[in-house]
């Protein structure tokens, strides 16, 4: 590091390259030298306008190629008469690619000119910044109107600000120009006039949200933090891990340690989803003071091997679908586990009680195994269970919907005490069960099991066939059945009984837009006619994706559980790549509200793959989790081990390299913050 030319100042008693030859001294004042010169750089913020053809989603079509010359990469814009503000990705002759959608197409002609400079904006471009370094102190002004800046750093026209701007400064072409001016230094090589006052705020060089930008590696240095170059992480994230590292330190080889760290480093324009799976099974809600919701893990999936005996090796709620509480306030939970294993886990029905125990057995095997009601390749995909009034359990299977060797869905009831299967109905039936892919089931106010029925759904990534989307009631003594079509439903996912003895049923779109999901009445008696609840909202406030699972918080209020993940994606493209990718929560929906409210009430996103939700006999919010299982790695079967899943969203385009690149990182950051035996996996 060169020496300070402070140095010249100091008399030979305080130091001299004999008494100090580490040149300490000289290295220490080195670290202010910078913030307390500088050269003078005036000059305007650039503005342009060059009118369009039609904008809609992410791209703007300018009507010329010599319009959209007049705008560069990093531009903030707008269309005149809206509130869109966007910034430019990329130029592509006459198109603007943006980093993310308008709020609304715009299809008429118009023009398009780069956005007022607005509170909170850190970067604008200027037609002079040759002049300015780091550190350097800049005045902006307009009409009277200025605040005092500091610049962070330069690349090219740019000019990004240590401090955001705290006014806002019009950039129309009838106002007056916004004017940058160096207020506080003198010209080329002098030192500043206010000297004292700079020297005053050398503290903020310390903090990493205040500091200028090339001091972010020396304070991380500090901390043992390696951080990563631009663009590889934004300014923002290499300020936010700066001030966090020492509590992700705490955390270090805890699921939560993993998450903060993770959360920062997804902080990017792509906003990958990502979620951790470490085998939570049954979580339970807990309702805030100001009604968001935190997680509790009540039940994980664990794997059980006797020493002597593998082949009795049993992983305990594997990936859980469904869940129903009888009156004793005992929990049943069906498991599609997965029969592909090197030990096989065929699916089950498991009874757990409400601290997260299972029964286990007492033969004569080494140590106790865990019991599941019934276990058996009887099963393919169970789906949902009730729990009537008489305590009877019955289980939904989806059957094999898919190859040559398809089976048709069924129902099961298992009777206590003793809990012995007997088939309800199923193809073979008299009459048979007709839903091709049934996704669940609930009891209507007679005990008939109401089936909400997919219809032609072959598994796999993307779904094909017509849905046909309807609802099966099936009665007994004797046995009956009733089918009744949802004309307007494309996905069903999830219903529910209401009070009045209709039903509501969760529909998840198509799977190949950015449609938000819907909520259907269905009204036995008006004909099973279904009614739209949120095809009214306005756009932009329905955050719904794919909803699995609803249960009543209050009188026309629900909660429901969301995957945030849909399944389209383009054929022969990168499966990571989805046509919406968001992370799993729970959402408070208000349907008293004209139109409804709808509002996400859980902020952790521990959540991977949520399924079902139900309420026990003491209120308790209970969901289940099913986590994730993809290319063959089931990480839930195998002792110590989590696994990471990585998905991007087709609403934040991405490059196949961008998204591997990204992936890459994200083992860095978990390979960093490992400890113990714990292994891992991570799949998209």
């Amino acid at each position: 590091m060169t020496n300070s030319s402070y140095l010249q100042y100091l008399p030979p008693v305080l130091w001299s390259p004999e008494n100090d030859p580490r040149q300490m001294l000289g290295r220490h004042l080195r670290i202010y030298e910078k913030p307390l010169t500088g050269l003078s750089a005036d000059g305007l913020v650039t503005r342009a306008s060059a009118p369009f053809l039609h904008a809609e989603l992410a791209a703007v079509q300018m009507a010329s190629e010599s319009g959209a010359s007049r705008f560069a990469i990093g531009d903030w814009i707008t269309i005149d008469g809206t509130a869109e503000r966007c910034r430019i990705k990329n130029l592509s002759n006459a198109t603007m690619i943006l980093d993310g959608n308008l709020t609304a197409p715009h299809p008429a002609a118009g023009t398009v000119r780069i956005a007022d400079l607005a509170p909170g904006q850190t970067t604008f471009r200027a037609n002079n910044t040759a002049a300015l370094e780091a550190g350097y102190p800049l005045r902006i002004l307009q009409a009277g109107q200025t605040e005092q800046l500091i610049v962070a750093s330069t690349d090219g026209a740019f000019v990004t600000l240590t401090y955001a701007l705290t006014k806002a400064y019009p950039m129309q072409d009838t106002a007056v120009p916004v004017k940058l001016i160096d207020g506080l230094t003198a010209a080329s090589g002098r030192k500043a006039d206010n000297l004292e006052a700079q020297i005053d705020g050398l503290f903020k060089i310390f903090n990493p949200w205040r500091t200028r930008s090339d001091f972010l590696d020396w304070l991380a240095s500090w901390l043992a933090l390696p951080l990563r170059p631009e663009p590889e992480w934004s300014d923002y994230q290499r300020r936010k891990m700066i001030s966090q590292i020492t509590t992700i330190y705490q955390q270090r080889g805890l699921k939560q340690g993993i998450y903060t760290y993770l959360d920062i480093y997804a902080v990017t324009a792509a906003r990958p989803r990502m979620a951790v799976d470490d085998g939570e099974a049954i979580l339970h809600p807990l309702l805030a003071e100001d009604r968001t919701m935190v997680l509790r893990a009540i039940a994980h999936s664990n794997t059980v091997s006797p020493p002597s005996n593998t082949a009795k090796t049993v992983s305990i709620l594997l990936h859980p679908t469904g869940i129903a509480v009888d009156s004793k306030n005992n929990y049943f939970v069906c498991d599609v586990a997965d029969v592909a294993q090197k030990v096989p886990r065929p699916p089950a029905l498991w009874k757990v009680s409400a601290t997260g125990e299972v029964d286990f057995t007492s033969g004569t095997l080494p140590m106790p195994m865990p019991a599941p009601i019934f276990s058996g390749p009887t099963w393919f995909l169970p789906c949902a269970v009730t729990v009537d009034a008489s305590d009877r359990v019955a289980v939904l299977d989806s059957g094999q919907v898919a190859g040559a060797n398809a089976n048709p869905g069924a129902i099961y009831r298992f009777i206590p005490p003793s809990y012995t299967m007997t088939k309800v109905i199923d193809g073979t039936s008299t009459p048979a069960f007709p839903a091709i892919h049934p996704v669940d089931m609930v009891l209507d106010t007679a005990g008939r099991f109401v089936v909400l029925d997919r219809g032609l759904h072959p598994l796999g990534n993307p779904p094909a066939g017509t849905a046909n989307p309807r609802i099966v009631v099936v009665s007994e003594g004797p046995l009956a059945v009733a089918t009744h079509p949802l004309a307007n439903v494309k996905e069903p996912t999830a219903i529910l009984g209401t009070p009045s003895g209709a039903f509501l049923v969760a529909d998840a779109n198509d799977q190949k837009t950015a449609n938000p999901a819907d909520i259907w009445m269905v009204d036995p008696a008006a004909n099973w006619n279904a009614t739209s609840l949120l095809g009214a909202m306005p756009a932009g406030t329905n955050p719904l994706i794919f909803p699995t699972g609803m249960v009543w918080e209050a009188p026309n209020v629900l909660l429901v559980c969301d995957t945030g993940l849909r399944w389209g994606f383009a054929p022969n493209s990168d499966p990571g790549s989805r046509s919406m990718a968001e992370p799993a929560h729970i959402y408070r929906v208000d349907l008293k509200s004209t139109p409804p409210r709808i509002a996400r009430v859980t902020t952790q996103k521990h959540l991977v793959e949520p399924t079902k939700m139900a309420r026990d006999k003491k209120g308790k919010l209970l969901i289940t989790d099913r986590g994730s299982k993809i290319n063959d790695r089931n990480w839930r079967a195998n002792v110590s081990e989590f696994g990471v899943t990585v998905f991007f969203s087709d609403q934040r385009p991405t490059t196949f390299d961008e998204r591997n690149s990204f992936r890459r990182g994200v083992v860095n950051v978990i390979e960093s913050e490992l400890v113990g035996q714990a292994s891992w996996w991570m799949d998209f």
